[in-house]
């Protein structure tokens, strides 16, 4: 009790009334969930976690507690064994703000799966993740890629995760919604690892692997074909509705390929007019397209609402497609890197040879850092040695450009 309250620069009657608090927290579950062996479990139970046993007190085996003991309680210990793991790298948690944090809870599941499973890429569902997180869902791309940004941007940094893909999708409801892809970056690799590598034989290691329920298709199959229907082109369409109004057809065309977006305006605007005072419709009609007549408010918002739409599409297919361009070039980019190594290890080794004591010297005292131990250490010296790693210190050394720099320069 005195060393809890130590680390946490309290007192040993908060610390105990804190451990009191948190076993009288009662739950009340109704839940589904998979166990390790695969089968999926159904549980409604009300339970508390744990029961406490102070120094000084008997155990139920008629021992004297050494300290305080926290006894679990059988419910919520069959849930735990039962459950599904991950690796997760808690030096790394506790870096994190809480958004990342939550964001690193659920990815962890998706990735270690995809990792396991030699899947290039780890999916969740933006919908998901907002139910879980929990975060306000947005419906418009625009908000979910602000939101996600400030999310993903640490993972981003750390290596966690190396890039990114939405794919728009909708619910069951037929709400908007968004697949996010992730590519596993060189820390999730070094974790997966780290965390893969028990003192057990290699045979035990797979068929262990083997029988581990895993996230199921984190790596999504190709979306279904869509069933395309023979349509009427638009401009004929557009012709028919003049028709219909006793326009000859002749006129009809001329006026859908010379005045197009007026006819389209003036005729979403008709059901917005008082028709009742106009002889002749049809002349009416000729007029008002070729002289462009004022629209009704409602007519004018929703063309404006579709202006909006349309630059937001486009701006969205122009985001992607430069994301899909990066990520097609980030390999092209440590390529780059490789060969300045070569050639600044060539003409300047004096320079080149300080830069591997440099980076000799971060790695030592990374390794004899107190605050990384076990297999969080394992993690974040795996994650320095790794060739990409050494690449990016090789770049920030000797001031090469960012890949955001290179990339620049590819497009011009």
């Amino acid at each position: 009790m005195r060393a809890v309250a130590k680390e946490l620069g309290s007192n040993p009657i908060e610390i105990k009334k804190a451990f009191r608090q948190n076993a009288r927290t009662y739950i009340t579950a109704k839940i589904t969930y998979k166990r390790k062996d695969g089968a999926e479990i159904t549980r409604e139970a009300d339970f508390t976690r744990y029961s406490l046993i102070f120094t000084g007190e008997t155990l139920p085996d008629g021992r004297k507690a050494d300290a305080v003991y926290l006894l679990l309680n059988e419910i919520y210990r069959e849930i735990l064994n039962t459950a599904q793991t991950r690796p997760l790298d808690y030096d790394y948690l506790k870096e994190l703000s809480p958004g990342a944090q939550r964001f690193y809870e659920l990815l962890s599941f998706q990735i270690f799966g995809a990792l396991a499973n030699d899947r290039p890429r780890a999916k969740m569902l933006y919908s998901y993740y907002c139910t879980r997180a929990p975060q306000t869902r947005y419906f418009d791309y625009e908000h979910v890629k602000k939101q996600m940004y400030k999310i993903h941007a640490p993972h981003k940094k750390s290596g966690y995760i190396s890039a990114v893909e939405f794919r728009e999708t909708t619910d069951s409801e037929g709400r908007a919604d968004w697949e996010m892809l992730y590519t596993p970056g060189r820390k999730a690799k070094a974790e997966f690892r780290a965390f893969s590598e028990p003192n057990r034989t290699l045979g035990k290691k797979r068929k262990q692997q083997a029988q581990l329920a895993l996230p199921a298709a984190t790596e999504p199959a190709e979306p279904p074909p869509i069933a395309i229907h023979p349509a009427v082109p638009e401009d004929d369409l557009l012709v028919t509705k003049l028709i219909s109004f006793h326009i000859a057809e002749t006129t009809a065309r001329e006026l859908v390929r010379d005045y197009r977006k007026s006819v389209d305006l003036q005729l979403r605007a008709l059901p917005y007019r008082n028709l009742n005072k106009i002889k002749d419709l049809a002349a009416w009609l000729i007029v008002a397209i070729k002289e462009n007549h004022q629209l009704p408010e409602a007519v004018t918002q929703a063309e404006a609402k579709r202006e909006e739409v349309k630059k937001a599409t486009a701006k969205k297919e122009a985001a992607d497609a430069r994301q899909r361009d990066e990520e097609a070039l980030r390999a092209t980019y440590f390529d780059y890197l490789r060969v300045r190594a070569a050639t600044t290890e060539e003409t300047q080794p004096a320079a080149y040879s300080a830069f591997l004591d440099d980076t000799a010297t971060k790695r030592a005292e990374l390794e004899t850092n107190p605050a990384h131990k076990g297999a969080a250490k394992k993690i974040h010296l795996r994650v320095f040695d790794d060739e990409q790693s050494h690449l990016e210190r090789f770049r920030d050394y000797f001031c090469e450009p960012t890949f955001e720099a290179w990339f620049a320069l590819q497009q011009k």
